[in-house]
């Protein structure tokens, strides 16, 4: 068998193969090298595992653009850690960056200015990279299904189902942050937020409350001996509250004795019923 260092091309006649520049020649015949497998499975549509970082990426460098990205850069940011390839190879593919890692100017500058410039540049980079995706699934693609278009991805780049939907995923959140989709968090996975418990009110605080709510609904009644009592009182004990009345009577001077006990028999009717 005889291989080209990327695969098997001959099974037969082994030692009739003769390697000729970029060709293998046997009996005369010129047999092609085929392609380098590498290049045969590389995919045309970049893709990461989630949105996060991706949008962490966007978010900071419409804060302050580098001139040059690297894995270096992404370890200083703390961005993605471990997938620094992923954003680089999503990076040159909108062409935002060359090869080389450097700052593209022309595209940078939709990073710069109001969030409509932003949008709007953004919108631009993304239909010129996606163009394919455009043309045959339409000026809406951006409200595509996950679905449709990770079968899309996957009929393009031959991909597997995990890479065929990062592939939608990724092109889904670059559609959220273009003002183009449905917004994406940078922390768009979901988080359990440990449930407080309700605070009890203080006994006192509560106590208090239904103390006065008793008082304001408790009628007042007179009782013979002069003082006023709350019915159900507010002590807390069941107890009644007293409450003292003082009545200060101006007599004239020069008054008769028939006219203090008539001053008094009054007091005594209104005051002290019978």
């Amino acid at each position: 068998m005889i291989t080209t260092g990327t695969g098997p091309i001959a099974t037969a006649h082994a030692k009739a193969w003769l390697p000729w520049g970029d060709r293998m020649v046997c009996d005369n015949a010129d047999i092609p090298l085929p392609p380098p497998m590498e290049d045969t499975l590389a995919n045309t549509y970049p893709y990461i595992s989630g949105p996060g970082a991706l949008v962490k990426t966007l978010e900071q460098f419409r804060k302050s653009f580098p001139a040059t990205v690297d894995a270096a850069y992404f370890k200083r940011m703390g961005i993605a850690p471990g997938n620094e390839s992923y954003l680089i190879n999503i990076l040159r593919f909108l062409g935002v960056i060359d090869d080389s890692g450097a700052k593209v100017d022309e595209a940078a500058n939709a990073f710069y200015g109001s969030d409509e410039h932003f949008h709007e540049g953004l919108t631009e980079l993304l239909r010129d990279a996606y163009k394919p995706v455009f043309d045959e699934l339409g000026p809406d693609a951006w409200n595509a299904s996950r679905e449709s278009l990770s079968h899309w991805f996957r009929m393009v780049d031959k991909t597997t189902d995990l890479i065929g939907g990062r592939q939608a995923s990724t092109f889904l959140t670059l559609a959220g942050v273009s003002g183009n989709g449905a917004p994406v968090q940078a922390n768009s996975s979901a988080k359990t937020t440990p449930r407080t418990p309700p605070k009890t009110p203080a006994k006192t605080t509560s106590t208090k409350k239904a103390a006065n709510a008793t008082k304001a609904a408790d009628e007042v009644q007179k009782e013979r001996s002069g003082g006023l009592t709350v019915n159900g009182g507010g002590t807390g004990d069941g107890g009644a509250i007293g409450l003292s009345v003082r009545i200060d009577i101006n007599i004239p001077v020069g008054a008769t004795a028939d006219e203090y006990d008539a001053m008094f028999a009054s007091i005594r009717k209104h005051l002290y019923p019978a």
